[in-house]
């Protein structure tokens, strides 16, 4: 009876002492790898960026997620997990994060740095400069600052100011493509093309596979005129970020001012392949099927151009063009004064609407008039034989 009434004491002893053991050893793991654990997720989260992994973003969030209720005051978990948030879209989230960690740690460059990334990404761009200047002021050494402020004074137009942030950049991380690939942009964007071929040199050669200094550098070779030299990297460029439909129109470009028509064409159609609402790559690939004299597939692109664009005169104006070519004077007339009823027809194409419907009024006119020279011609001749023939027989 006395044993009976030990057991539930027993029991709770033996359970109790359980319980305290494998609390003891989740907390003794946890404290002896939750360092690998951060460790593992930061380094995932900064393979994840270069490599623009979401999936491994997601891994991030894991990771530090089994180690967050654990270790609650080091500021390296909320600020990765804000960068992946970020990754993923969730910017909202991912400044709760940036808050957090400055809270644990403040005034921190990069925390302050990712905020502003965050903000930016909501289109809140003026909080981000904000955040991009305290960053700068938080650590003066620290180069992502000054490239994302950059980035936003380069859209702004603000180019000055902008080169003036890019240099500071590459000044501090010469190993960095990305701001030295956007400082010979910016320059391009001034229109000082050979300050732009210097610093894309040295970018491509920092990073060959950088796609978008790759596309920089063959742009800038194409804005000096050095079609030739601008081929191979073009192409190049086109292997790296094949989708990149600029890249397709700038490659057909160089190649119709090469009078290379068929090549220009088929990257042009490439271009419209992947971006069919661009009209210059219309203009290009009709420009070229003009050259080659294909009248009737030019005819074709032109009548996509005024399904696309009924608004505007330019399918208009080169359906008349090619009618014209074709000697069907009449169909072209028709054209061109369509292209001149529409409002958007702009000066540079107007007056040679103009020149081209008056020749075509002319040749019109002119064959009206040879038409009723040889309308009358035949008519006095038939009248003639008519006299000398016909009516004398009546007579008799």
């Amino acid at each position: 009876m006395r044993l009976a009434s030990f057991r539930p004491l027993l029991v709770a002893i033996l359970l109790g002492t359980c319980i305290t053991g494998a609390q003891k050893s989740a907390a003794a793991t946890t404290g002896k790898d939750r360092d690998g654990i951060i460790s593992e997720a930061i380094e995932l989260a900064k393979h994840a960026r270069k490599a623009e992994n979401q999936s491994e973003y997601r891994r991030v969030l894991e990771l530090l997620g089994s180690v967050d209720s654990v270790v609650s005051t080091d500021a390296r978990i909320p600020f990765w997990q804000g960068v992946a948030y970020r990754h993923l879209g969730q910017s909202e989230l991912a400044i709760e994060k940036y808050k957090r960690a400055d809270a644990l740690a403040p005034g921190g460059s990069d925390v302050f740095n990712e905020w502003g990334l965050a903000l930016q990404n909501l289109g809140r761009v003026n909080e981000a400069v904000a955040f991009y200047q305290k960053a700068i002021q938080a650590n003066r050494r620290n180069p992502w600052p000054y490239n994302n402020l950059a980035t936003i004074l380069d859209d702004l137009h603000q180019y000055d100011e902008a080169i003036r942030m890019y240099e500071v950049a590459v000044k501090l991380d010469s190993q960095w493509v990305e701001p030295r690939s956007s400082l010979g942009h910016c320059y391009m964007r001034k229109g000082q093309y050979e300050d732009a071929l210097q610093q894309l040199t040295i970018a491509i050669k920092l990073a060959p596979n950088n796609a978008m200094a790759v596309n920089n550098y063959a742009s800038c070779l194409v804005k000096l005129h050095r079609y030739d030299e601008a081929l191979d990297p073009l192409r190049r460029a086109v292997e790296l970020n094949p989708t990149r439909h600029q890249i397709h129109d700038t490659l057909a470009f160089a190649l119709l001012q090469l009078n290379r028509w068929e090549d220009s064409i088929v990257a042009e159609r490439k271009a419209i392949e992947l971006e069919a609402n661009q009209i210059e790559y219309w203009h290009g690939l009709i420009f070229a099927l003009n050259r080659l004299q294909r009248y009737n597939e030019l005819l074709l692109v032109a009548e996509q151009v005024q399904h696309r664009w009924p608004e505007r005169s330019e399918g208009w104006a080169w359906s008349g063009f090619a009618y014209e070519n074709k000697h069907q004077y009449f169909r072209a007339w028709r054209a061109f004064q369509k292209a001149r009823s529409l409002s958007s027809v702009d000066e540079q194409t107007l007056p040679a609407v103009q020149a081209a419907q008056k020749r075509c009024t002319m040749v019109i006119i002119g064959g009206l008039i040879i038409g009723a020279l040889i309308l009358k011609v035949v008519v006095t001749s038939l009248m003639r034989y008519y006299r000398n023939r016909v009516a004398p027989q009546s007579g008799r």
